[in-house]
């Protein structure tokens, strides 16, 4: 005989059955994989089920739920040449890779649209939950129509250049305001693979991406090669995160000329080069147009004990920093090679606090020392920064003494008090990390 207690229990736990949210079918565009993972992806819960392998292409307009898991299986392109696409990621959704050449691409002219908040940022990485190898997969890549300055055909009327790291497809063209979709709170963990020497996936790719793209609250954590690269373009970036990235953390090449603003990098102790590399063009350190971003609220933690710089200019680049921190680089908290960078290239510091092993890569060879270059401006100091963690929140802080009106370069800008990424002074409320971020604390 069953006792009354134990009805109950029974009773209770049918109704708690009845409840359990609903189980969604996979979206159109997207394969049932319930066969291969009965139990959904590793990680995923009952409401994640099943889990939904990605298309090699999308042709069609597709939003991916937050109710179901996904999985890259190789190569996955948004839209074609002639034939383009939006593809929509919901709040909280997941996307997993399950080896290193597992890739999302959108092409030129399709769209994605990353919709996550700061409760539930969307998360692309590696196929097991809470495996910290870095590589596990191969990342996310942006290709645009916005300007270049590397022709893969020299002389062609519109500029255009093949991607590395294996991604079929092309980039370049002649629409500075080209529009790839938005990317908001995204954390792109352990992606980055090496094709073949010098041909690697990143973390975060850019390539020629327009200004129209909003990319703001991303963290790259762990990238086997570089954290996020942009390749030309002129795209804009506001609350990036990258943390532990193997190789540079930010990268730049072939005439990136965007703006950006609270940017945070925090090496790892195992590994790990410069924060900052960046370049004009390694085949000709004059081309045109000439890579020359703007950057303000920088805060660039060394911590890698293998040679790596805070900030490392060179092949002829341009750039205007303000506002920003470096600090605890084992080579030099800035340098800049090549005369064209000296000569060429407009280069200048503003409300800048350094202090590494070395702050200075001053070479007798120089056109000008980088030393003097930094002095050019009362508002640079070398200076312990006084960081707790990546945090300013030591009112006796040199970084509350130098800062400059950014808002007055552009209005892209947003008026800030300080120089850094995150100012956390008691009462503040300006951690813009909080939540969405992973490995920081």
């Amino acid at each position: 005989m069953v006792s009354k207690n134990l009805h109950k229990v029974l009773f209770a736990g049918a109704v708690a059955i009845w409840q359990l949210p609903a189980i969604a079918a996979c979206p159109q565009g997207t394969t049932d994989l319930s066969a291969t993972y009965p139990g959904g992806l590793p990680g995923s819960d009952l409401v994640k089920r099943p889990a939904c392998g990605l298309a090699a292409t999308f042709l069609a307009d597709t939003t991916l739920t937050a109710d179901n898991t996904y999985l890259l299986q190789g190569a996955v392109y948004v839209g074609d040449e002639g034939n383009n696409a939006k593809l929509t990621i919901e709040a909280g959704t997941t996307i997993r890779g399950s080896n290193g050449r597992d890739f999302l691409a959108v092409r030129r002219g399709s769209q994605i649209f990353v919709l996550g908040t700061a409760d539930k940022p969307v998360v692309m990485t590696g196929f097991e939950p809470g495996k910290t190898t870095r590589g596990q997969w191969g990342g996310l890549v942006l290709n645009g129509r916005s300007t270049l300055n590397q022709c893969r055909v020299a002389g062609s009327a519109v500029c255009e250049n093949a991607p590395e790291g294996g991604v079929e497809a092309a980039y370049g063209g002649n629409l500075p305001a080209d529009n790839s979709g938005v990317l908001r709170y995204l954390r792109i963990e352990y992606p980055g693979f090496e094709v073949s020497p010098d041909n690697e996936l990143n973390g975060l790719t850019l390539n020629s991406v327009g200004s129209g793209t909003t990319i703001e609250y991303i963290q790259v954590l762990g990238s086997n090669d570089d954290g996020i690269e942009m390749f030309g373009g002129t795209v804009n970036l506001k609350h990036i995160v990258v943390t532990g990235a193997q190789d540079d953390s930010i990268d730049w090449d072939f005439g990136w000329t965007g703006k950006a603003q609270f940017l945070l990098v925090k090496q790892a102790t195992d590994d790990g080069n410069n924060g900052i590399e960046a370049d004009n063009n390694v085949n000709n350190f004059a081309a045109a147009p000439r890579s020359n971003p703007v950057i303000a609220n920088m805060t660039l933690i060394g911590g890698s004990p293998k040679a790596g710089n805070g900030i490392l200019l060179r092949r002829g680049t341009g750039v205007s920093i303000f506002n920003s921190i470096v600090t605890g680089f084992t080579t030099t908290c800035l340098n800049l090679d090549d005369a064209e960078t000296f000569t060429n290239a407009p280069v200048k510091f503003e409300g800048i606090v350094v202090k590494c092993a070395k702050d200075f890569d001053d070479k007798p060879t120089d056109p000008v020392l980088v030393s003097s270059i930094f002095g050019r401006s009362d508002l640079n100091l070398v200076a312990e920064p006084l960081l707790s963690g990546y945090e300013l929140n030591d009112a006796a802080s040199p970084a509350f003494s130098v800062f400059s009106d950014v808002t007055q370069v552009d209005p892209f800008f947003e008026e800030t008090f300080y120089a850094g990424a995150v100012e956390t002074l008691s009462g503040s409320t300006n951690d813009w990390t909080q939540k969405w971020t992973v490995g920081l604390r």
